[in-house]
């Protein structure tokens, strides 16, 4: 079973919490889609709420910014 997609959450607000730590961070789409393994097109599609992240590039997200899924996806508790 594919549990890539399997829960759907508010991409917008998943969006705007990634973008918000990237630019935290001060990396720009094309360095920090480098980083965690995607395209800059993807991550845009993500920060714009068109795209929810895969369970694999949430996790890529949260080891960078050094915050939790928990965090990313709901907005609870942002340090690990």
């Amino acid at each position: 079973m594919n549990f890539e997609n399997i829960v759907s959450w508010d991409k917008k607000i998943i969006g705007e919490r990634i973008k918000s730590l990237r630019k935290e961070h001060s990396l720009n789409q094309i360095e920090f889609s480098t980083k965690i393994g995607i395209t800059q097109s993807a991550l845009s599609d993500i920060e714009n709420g068109k795209s929810e992240p895969k369970v694999s590039t949430a996790v890529s997200i949260s080891n960078e910014f050094k915050v939790t899924i928990d965090y990313l996806l709901k907005g609870n508790i942002q340090q690990v």
